[in-house]
């Protein structure tokens, strides 16, 4: 499904996240894609084994390199229709390991001008490190601000000794004060409820083409045998790209903490082309509903510089 300007040579490839994530209902309910509609073709599209897709594939092609030969499919496609078709791959989480699996095929690389990720996950087997780092990050800064003491009471191994009583009401005041955080923090990674936020979800309900509990039960089914791969993921690793990439991530993301983008931008071992990293301060894991102009603008220097 291709929305958005009809004069425009740059066509925006959006990768939905998952895995097995409705890739046409993104369309629908996130805003952000709609104002991009205003300056880009956007090609919405469902991947093998997700949202309405067509046909009943074998489970042994539900992998990350049939993804990128599916996605190369449809490139070709746009480019046989359009001569002057600029590409730009946009993953989302799970999308951002397809959009680098595609990139690191030196057979496709050739055939998009660059790649946009957003919250992208690529080395799954980092994540619980990820977390831990980041939770020690937010503990130390709220130290900083005094919001608290320290945070002693939640390192393995510490007794209060030898005031008890005291130690003790100190503690909970702090664990009440850091959940207080936490829960804050993980609103910016949920999906917001507002009158605008349940329109969107009722127009994908009701006009979206295909059927949404068909989309949903694939999504149950057919999941799984994606998450396998996609938990062992080392994609950091050894990882040459000549394409330009373009990282967002959200400084609050607890689900793909942003260090996970970071390593791809800061290693030596690992070559792309032209590398640019922002992180939203005030976004978790769905930026495109709290930075989204920070987003839009990012974009369209990106796609204007190259």
């Amino acid at each position: 499904m291709t929305k958005g300007k009809s004069d425009s040579n740059n066509y925006l490839i959006i990768i939905a996240g998952g895995p097995a994530g409705d890739g046409i209902m993104y369309h629908y309910v996130f805003p952000f894609f709609k104002k991009l509609e205003k300056e880009y073709k956007i090609v919405f599209y469902d991947q093998r084994g997700s949202g309405n897709a067509k046909g009943d594939p074998d489970i042994s092609t539900f992998n990350l390199q049939q993804h990128a030969i599916d996605l190369n499919r449809i490139i070709l496609t746009i480019k046989k229709d359009n001569d002057k078709a600029n590409i730009y791959l946009v993953g989302y989480s799970y999308g951002g390991s397809i959009a680098l699996q595609y990139l690191s095929n030196k057979e496709f690389d050739q055939n998009v001008d660059g790649a946009i990720m957003i919250s992208g996950a690529f080395n799954r087997k980092l994540q619980a490190k990820y977390q831990k780092k980041l939770t020690i990050e937010f503990l130390e800064q709220w130290v900083d601000e005094g919001y608290i003491k320290n945070y002693d009471y939640l390192v393995t191994g510490f007794t209060c000794q030898p005031d008890m009583y005291d130690c003790k009401k100190d503690s909970i005041e702090t664990v009440k004060k850091i959940n207080t955080r936490f829960k804050k923090i993980a609103k910016e990674s949920k999906y917001p409820i507002n009158p605008v936020t349940i329109k969107n979800l009722l127009n994908y309900a009701l006009f979206a083409p295909g059927n949404p509990f068909r989309s949903a039960r694939n999504e149950a089914r057919n999941a799984p045998y994606f998450q396998a791969e996609f938990d062992s993921l080392t994609f950091s690793d050894n990882l040459i790209i000549s394409n330009p990439i373009l990282f967002m991530t959200g400084r609050l993301d607890t689900n793909v903490p942003y260090y996970d983008a970071e390593k791809i931008i800061n290693r030596d071992d690992i070559t792309i082309h032209n590398k640019k990293l922002l992180i939203l301060e005030k976004s978790g894991h769905l930026p495109m509903f709290t930075e989204p102009d920070l987003m839009t603008e990012a974009i369209r220097r990106f796609i204007k510089t190259e």
